[in-house]
């Protein structure tokens, strides 16, 4: 069983305000991120990060985050165990930021790999750690780092194993994502190709 979680903690500083409804082709990004994703997985929830009564208009599980803290990771560990607890160990969580409005239709097609490995998206030749497939079966493992002190999301995968499926970037980056006005203002349309699927 293949759980979606959109990663929505962050606190948007350097935006200036929340980038989950900052307006793109018509759509606030977290609207965009949830019709793109949505219909990709079985089950898809929230992380919301350390603020519990943010994005309470969407109408998804919340999966609250192991600890306070704007670290992904927190999000993506309270995820992965919220899809074992729902879906046994074969269960398999595909994570998402809310700041990337091209993510792909066919993402969790390419990164639900036979592999018990961690399996990122990957442009340019450079992996996006926060998109990613994580086999619930890893959960142990990375909590015993987690708890160990270590943060960084790369380091925590190579205690399981990673590997990454590469994405074309014409006419776009599907990960490109947006931190400032600057890159917000920046953005490309969708191509016509990929509009309304």
């Amino acid at each position: 069983m293949n759980f979606g979680l959109v990663l929505a903690g962050g606190q948007s500083r350097r935006m200036g305000r929340d980038k989950a409804y900052l307006e793109f082709e018509g759509d606030t990004l977290i609207e965009r991120t949830i019709q793109r994703f949505q219909p990709q997985v079985d089950v898809l929830g929230l992380s919301t990060g350390p603020n519990r009564e943010r994005l309470s208009e969407i109408t998804l599980p919340r999966i609250f985050d192991l600890e306070p803290s704007e670290a992904p990771i927190c999000g993506i560990l309270a995820g992965l165990a919220w899809a074992r607890a729902s879906g046994g160990m074969n269960a398999r969580l595909i994570t998402v930021p809310i700041d990337c409005p091209h993510i792909p239709f066919d993402l969790v097609r390419k990164l639900t790999l036979p592999t018990e490995d961690i399996v990122f998206a990957s442009s340019k030749g450079r992996h996006h750690p926060v998109v990613g497939c994580w086999p619930a079966r890893s959960l142990e493992v990375l909590l015993d780092a987690f708890h160990r002190g270590e943060r960084k999301i790369d380091r925590l995968a190579e205690q399981v194993g990673w590997s990454s499926v590469e994405w074309p970037t014409d006419p776009q980056d599907p990960f490109y994502n947006v931190n400032t006005p600057e890159e917000f203002t920046a953005l490309t349309p969708s191509a016509p190709s990929v509009r309304g699927l």
